[in-house]
């Protein structure tokens, strides 16, 4: 019972993470395809020009490269590293991990920002304005974790309950 219980507990941390992941990266393609589409709109409206054909494709690229890797490198390790070091504070580590997580990613902020310090790379935002930045997709992700945490609760624990005379 014991070894099915982590092996449960192992597949709810894989598929919350990846359900968070997905919508991470998702996200922000939503986002700009519907923004696309409504100035597309406006363009016809107001008799303006559209703009080049490739346009979407390539803010969708770009979108998509960098939501991989904002959520690879910076949101997914802030909140894995928060869960593991909640269960500290007892009954209230779900309200913990909020400010812990923003706490992870500022640190990882700041070490991502050390490895690239001699490229080019971040010199056109700084650390504390990507920190901000970040806040939404961090809370994007974290709530998604969350939510999948929590259906995934309910029927194991009712397994639980159902199996628990079986092997008492």
């Amino acid at each position: 019972m014991k070894a099915l219980i982590k092996i449960l507990s192992a597949l709810s941390l894989i598929a919350r993470h990846l359900t968070a992941s997905i919508v991470s990266v998702v996200m922000p393609l939503a986002v700009i395809t519907t923004g696309y589409f409504v100035l597309l709109v406006a363009a016809l409206i107001t008799n303006s020009g559209v703009g080049i054909p490739v346009a979407l494709p390539l803010w969708l690229l770009l979108s998509l490269g960098l939501s991989i890797a904002y959520t690879t490198f910076l949101l997914f390790p802030s909140v894995l590293m928060a869960e593991m070091l909640s269960p500290i504070f007892g009954k209230g580590q779900y309200v913990v991990q909020i400010p812990l997580s923003m706490l992870m990613l500022a640190l990882s902020i700041f070490i991502v920002t050390q490895l690239v310090q001699d490229s080019n790379a971040l010199n056109w935002i700084g650390p504390k304005a990507l920190f901000v930045f970040l806040l939404i997709p961090l809370g994007l992700y974290w709530w998604t974790a969350k939510t999948v945490q929590f259906v995934i609760a309910v029927p194991v624990s009712l397994f639980k309950r159902l199996l628990q005379p079986l092997f008492s």
